[in-house]
């Protein structure tokens, strides 16, 4: 599959099972513990019912990426200067389709910052689209993260 066979289009609330099911494969790749201890309230928050009012909420901006009837990616900006939720398909990853989602959020923003709390495996990703680290890694509901920052040039 190749970036460009890949659809974007805004998300609605009737795409949040797909979501759900898309980041609770990826859950590995942000979790402090791998059984999810610790991190009960942020998996609530990424339940389909939370999913659909998250895409509802006026302050999201959120974006899918799809191939074929295949949620392969989504990604949201908050309130127009954090980067809420960025996330790819495994099988789909390292094919340039973080890279339009993101470039999508940033086209629909004037914001001069904005952040982000990258996982441990996506920091390096996100630093290669210029976010510094703010900080060392953080575990925060049982999430590890590191709190990132870009500057518009």
């Amino acid at each position: 599959m190749q970036a460009d066979e890949v659809v974007l289009r805004q998300a609605g609330p009737a795409d949040a099972p797909a979501l759900a099911a898309l980041i609770a494969g990826l859950s590995g790749y942000f979790l402090a513990e791998p059984d999810g201890a610790g991190a009960e309230g942020f998996l609530a928050s990424l339940s389909v019912d939370a999913l659909a009012a998250c895409v509802a909420d006026v302050r999201q901006d959120y974006w899918l990426a799809w191939h074929g009837e295949t949620l392969v990616g989504a990604a949201a900006l908050r309130d127009g200067c954090h980067v809420h939720h960025l996330f790819v398909a495994e099988a789909c990853q390292r094919q340039g389709i973080a890279g339009r989602l993101w470039r999508t959020l940033l086209g629909r923003t004037s914001a001069l910052v904005l952040t982000v709390n990258a996982s441990l495996c996506a920091a390096p990703v996100y630093a290669h689209w210029g976010f510094v680290a703010m900080s060392a890694p953080q575990q925060r509901m049982g999430v590890a993260y590191v709190p990132m920052r870009w500057l518009r040039e």
